[in-house]
């Protein structure tokens, strides 16, 4: 989650709230370093205020939209019917208007997640000796951290959300990078299996996470109560 707010007290606020609800939290104060951050590490969910010190929030949301198709919501300061129709047209999927309840807030983000089957929050995750906590984006072996970058965590959650699943690359491309055009991501998606696949010492050949299906796509090889292990390896 990125959190995009001006005002230092309520950011931090935010923040440590969301947190305690098992929510991976970034925090931007500008516009311009939220979208550098948006973009670098693919946030499950935006929260931006519309009064921004470098952009103005509606800029800031048009601007993200041109390239991703995060859930976005919107706080305003000011109870205008004019600017919440104007956010939601620019992009935003939801609009608050201050004061309200952080409770409310939560509650529109969680279904918001929801509805778009993005909340991985209680999400916890054991294979191949590595246990994965998707709600705190942490992972170990034994005692040992299996350290991930945040476009990883968004690789490893896209296929945790999908067990035993063959997902295309164009499929894993858009929900990764939230992008409309595929076709520019097709290496980036090479290297970054190639990367995943490296930390969990996962072989290609003899796969125990990620199954490759050349020309279509892969598959996370889990075990779950309703999905025995996959034993083909066409």
């Amino acid at each position: 989650m990125l959190i995009v707010q001006p005002d230092t007290g309520l950011r931090h606020d935010l923040a440590r709230e969301f947190a305690r609800h098992r929510y991976h939290v970034n925090t931007s104060s500008h516009g311009q370093d939220a979208l550098h951050t948006a973009l670098t590490d693919t946030p499950d969910l935006v929260i931006t205020a519309l009064s921004l010190p470098d952009l103005d929030g509606f800029t800031f949301i048009r601007q993200l939209r041109l390239s991703s198709t995060v859930p976005i919501i919107a706080t305003n300061t000011t109870p205008s019917t004019t600017q919440t129709v104007r956010a939601l047209l620019t992009g935003a999927d939801d609009v608050l208007t201050w004061p309200f309840a952080t409770v409310e807030l939560l509650a529109r983000c969680g279904a918001l997640l929801r509805r778009t089957g993005r909340d991985l929050r209680h999400l916890n995750h054991t294979h191949g000796g590595v246990t994965f906590d998707f709600g705190l984006r942490h992972a170990k072996r034994h005692t040992n951290e299996v350290p991930f970058t945040a476009l990883e965590w968004r690789c490893l959650e896209t296929f945790a959300a999908q067990p035993n699943r063959l997902i295309s690359h164009d499929e894993l491309i858009a929900r990764i990078w939230r992008t409309t055009d595929p076709t520019a991501y097709r290496d980036a998606l090479r290297a970054l299996i190639r990367r995943v696949r490296r930390a969990l010492n996962d072989r290609p050949h003899m796969p125990i996470f990620i199954e490759t299906r050349p020309g279509v796509g892969y598959r996370w090889l889990a075990v779950t109560p309703d999905a025995p292990y996959p034993t083909d390896t066409a």
